[in-house]
């Protein structure tokens, strides 16, 4: 079984545990594949506290908000793009959708969007697109 390590990014406690709490849940197998992945999941609060995990220690996802205290998703994401060499696979959440949002996103190497509020189901969704684009 591979571990898979995400980073969730988010100023919200009940988003940031209840990512936590699906994911820590789901063993996931890959269509067409035996192979199997669990979940190592980090939490940060703000866009500063994230940013310099990512800068110190690789993640393969990054689920990131978009309106954070301090510096806004979108920055992160500026941030990460710059500085990082092991960019992880990053799923913006939003609760406020826009075009400006998303191609400021979109420009800076985000991989998807997940709306607030967003269901369990949806969550391992995009979670397994996210895995199937990692490995290949």
């Amino acid at each position: 079984m591979k571990t898979v390590k995400v980073i969730v990014i988010d100023d919200e406690f009940g988003i940031r545990e209840g990512i936590r709490r699906v994911l820590s849940a789901a063993n996931m197998t890959m269509p067409g594949t035996e192979e199997s992945f669990k979940f190592e999941i980090s939490l940060f609060e703000t866009g500063e506290e994230g940013v310099s995990a990512i800068i110190e220690e690789r993640f393969d996802i990054c689920f990131l908000d978009n309106k954070l205290p301090g510096m806004s998703g979108t920055e992160v994401l500026e941030i990460i793009s710059r500085k990082c060499v092991n960019k992880p696979l990053t799923i913006m959440i939003t609760a406020f959708p826009s075009v400006e949002t998303a191609d400021a996103a979109m420009r800076n190497g985000a991989f998807g969007f997940l709306g607030k509020p967003f269901r369990p189901d949806e969550l391992k969704e995009v979670t397994r697109t996210a895995v199937l684009k990692i490995t290949g």
